[in-house]
């Protein structure tokens, strides 16, 4: 009687190890846009419902607080916004550093005028605004766009502002009665 020896070995052949590497490598080829993809939308998204919360927010404290309030587009920088107080002041509302936190902090604990200005807001590295027009908010919640700041000479009509990344935009469109929308990407065509 012969013994045959029993071979068990654990483990995987060469073979194997590349088909399931190849395997992978596809796999990632194809989820790595995807993904980069949607966090981009992600954060264009949180932009545009940022700015959206912000005007509403601008809107409730000019109707609460009974005051005329400007959201001011690339102030102080571009790419920056910042909620103001309309003060009817020609020295305060058409200051160079209105918008400047060291003049016009927030939060601002002296008393004064004025009293309700906000943070300024920067948008992401590789985020942009596109042309925006200043919103002036009256203090019965109703929107005015203003163009020619710091001169804001005001018209009716819907404020249209876009968002842009560089491959996606995205909208946020305010009417005169105050409402706000945000509107889905739109995929830019390069140019």
């Amino acid at each position: 009687m012969s013994v045959k020896a029993v071979r068990s070995e654990a483990g995987f052949t060469l073979i194997e190890v590349m088909v399931v590497g190849g395997i992978m490598a596809i796999v990632a080829a194809i989820a790595v846009p995807t993904v980069a993809s949607m966090l981009r939308r992600y954060a264009l998204n949180s932009v545009a419902q940022q700015l959206a919360a912000t005007i509403r927010s601008a809107r409730y404290t000019a109707v609460a607080k009974n005051k005329w309030v400007r959201i001011r587009f690339d102030c102080p920088a571009t790419d920056q916004y910042r909620m103001i107080e309309y003060v009817a002041v020609s020295a305060v509302d058409e200051a160079a550093d209105r918008c400047s936190l060291s003049a016009y902090p927030y939060p601002d604990d002296t008393p004064g005028v004025p009293e309700v200005d906000g943070p300024v807001i920067a948008l992401p590295n590789g985020i942009s605004l596109g042309t925006v027009t200043d919103i002036q908010i009256d203090p019965m919640g109703r929107m005015e766009l203003l163009s020619g700041c710091p001169t804001c000479v005001a018209s009716s009509g819907t404020a249209s502002l876009t968002i842009d990344d560089g491959s996606e935009a995205q909208t946020v469109s305010v009417d005169r009665t105050g409402r706000v929308t945000v509107e889905d990407p739109v995929v830019s065509d390069g140019g």
